[in-house]
């Protein structure tokens, strides 16, 4: 059986939202708590090479106008420059979902988005961080996520 933190992952990156966006992130957010590992399995090249094929030009933490699409995608590595948490990882699941909703081709093509496995968790933080993470959500935080996002998303 997979852990809590895994288990949310894989239900908010799946999911779309009613409501389609920020107002649901917030209400997800607030509820996960706290904690951090040590470091993303997120390899640098890895994110040079999302970030290079989206902005050649434009440094990792500027926002540029930029389409929905592009901006989804985009969040799968400006994420990992931050502290690898439970709500960043929690977070890139919910930027895959939205991606995915409405992905360019192109895109999914340029960055080769299946094949580098950029819609699974493990592309971004490893099994014994998931455990160790996993262990912070308590059944009751849990079971609130869960039961927001069976009433939140379809």
């Amino acid at each position: 059986m997979s852990n809590k933190l895994e288990r949310l992952f894989n239900k908010v990156s799946k999911k779309t939202s009613k409501d389609g966006g920020k107002q649901t992130w917030n209400n997800i957010k607030y509820l996960l708590p706290e904690g951090k590992c040590d470091q993303w399995n997120l390899s640098d090249e890895m994110k040079k090479h999302i970030l290079s094929t989206l902005f050649p030009v434009k440094n990792i933490l500027d926002k540029p106008n930029e389409s929905e699409s592009h901006h989804f995608l985009r969040q799968h590595a400006r994420l990992t420059v931050k502290d690898p948490t439970i709500i960043h990882i929690i977070q890139i699941g919910y930027n895959i979902s939205q991606f995915q909703r409405n992905p360019d081709p192109i895109l999914v093509q340029t960055v080769k988005y299946y094949e580098h496995k950029l819609n699974e968790i493990e592309t971004y933080i490893s099994q014994d961080n998931l455990e160790k993470l996993s262990k912070m959500i308590s059944d009751d935080v849990f079971n609130d996520i869960n039961n927001y996002l069976d009433s939140t998303f379809f």
